[in-house]
């Protein structure tokens, strides 16, 4: 059970096997992302065409893009925070690029680089290395740990000259 202050995720607590659901999840979720910003891509390439036909299709990719991005994919990042801490499911949200850049050229025929191939590599690499090393201990938040962070004197310096 979670105690009253704390931030950790309930099953992330109790089963080891959970992480990997939430991994899963975030990947899932980087993926929804991914069909709706596709979807959305789409719906204007239809659009540019100009018959009626491709401008109800576009109407619908443009729908379902939304439904993908704004709903779908956010639920289902929500529930992997469930399973995991943000410090291992966060990164996982960087592949979105990486399924962006390695589907558009089957999905949008658009031209895949040896450039943009590399980048997708080391974006992987980036995301996999902060979800599996970074630190997997959420910590113990409570409103004084929150206090003494936020009422440090380089909180008030940052949140000045970042007016």
């Amino acid at each position: 059970m979670c105690l009253q202050g704390s931030f950790q995720p309930i099953m992330a607590q109790s089963e080891p096997g959970m992480l990997a659901i939430g991994m899963i999840l975030g990947v899932l979720a980087s993926m929804a992302g991914t069909a709706g910003k596709q979807c959305m891509r789409f719906s204007e390439l239809q659009r540019r065409k100009g018959t009626a036909a491709s401008v109800f299709l576009g109407k619908v990719a443009m729908g379902l893009g939304l439904l993908f991005s704004a709903v779908l994919g956010p639920l289902i990042d929500m529930g992997s925070y469930a399973f995991a801490p943000q410090s291992i499911i966060a990164p996982l949200g960087a592949l979105d690029v990486v399924w962006n850049t390695l589907t558009a050229p089957f999905t949008l025929g658009e031209t895949l680089t040896l450039r943009l191939s590399l980048g997708c590599c080391v974006i992987v690499a980036g995301a996999l290395t902060s979800s599996l090393v970074g630190s997997h201990d959420p910590g113990d938040w409570d409103m004084e740990a929150i206090q003494r962070i936020l009422l440090r004197p380089t909180v008030g310096y940052y949140l000045l000259a970042h007016k």
